[in-house]
């Protein structure tokens, strides 16, 4: 197989692909922190969840609901222990 068999077209076309699937898992997050709030990584997660089992039929990429999954809890991150309370 050689190294350039896809071309450079071909792996452009990967990444922008790749770079579409991310901007859509980000406006999808975005939107279900607007909407739901604190509860939006529980409606990512179900959404997956719906998906996987067929309950759900989707048209966004596979794997979808779980980045947006990921990216929420990325960014409500919050630690159950603090700086002041740590473990000895």
């Amino acid at each position: 197989m050689r190294p350039d068999q896809f071309g450079t077209a071909g792996l452009f076309g990967f990444w922008q692909t790749w770079m579409e699937r991310r901007r859509l898992a980000r406006l999808d997050a975005d939107r279900l922190m607007e909407e739901f709030g604190a509860a939006a990584y529980e409606v990512a997660w179900t959404m997956a969840q719906e998906v996987d089992s067929g309950t759900l039929i989707e048209t966004r990429p596979k794997g979808h609901w779980d980045r947006v999954r990921n990216i929420i809890a990325r960014r409500t991150y919050r630690p159950f222990w603090t700086s002041g309370n740590a473990i000895r």
